[in-house]
């Protein structure tokens, strides 16, 4: 990672800033067998002061109660430490109705 062709690129243009989110929670559903269709992305910003346990429990509470509704394959809670917020995904194998402040994917593939 360090040397060869990476290497060329930090020595020209620095480093990267790297961005990953560490998925704090995963919970399949009763669709888990059958192949996801839409993906849903709810993201939600860990305010100043507030107790991030706290909001990961809540988070992984919510996602537990989603992956027990019908047309689920799975549900994951990811934290993104540089921007904190908690980012929340379920996979649908049905196209559900539009949720307030997500984002709706179609899946093409899942690898």
């Amino acid at each position: 990672m360090g040397g060869g062709g990476f290497g060329g690129i930090v020595a020209d243009f620095g480093r990267p800033a790297v961005h990953s989110w560490t998925v704090v929670h995963e919970a399949p559903g009763p669709e888990r067998a059958a192949a996801p269709l839409v993906a849903v992305r709810r993201v939600e910003a860990v305010p100043e002061g507030a107790d991030l346990a706290e909001a990961v429990t809540s988070a992984r509470t919510d996602a537990e109660h989603t992956a027990r509704q019908p047309g689920v394959h799975r549900t994951l809670v990811a934290l993104d430490p540089h921007r904190w917020e908690l980012v929340r995904f379920t996979l649908r194998t049905d196209s559900p109705a539009p949720v307030p402040g997500a984002d709706h994917y179609r899946i093409l593939h899942l690898s």
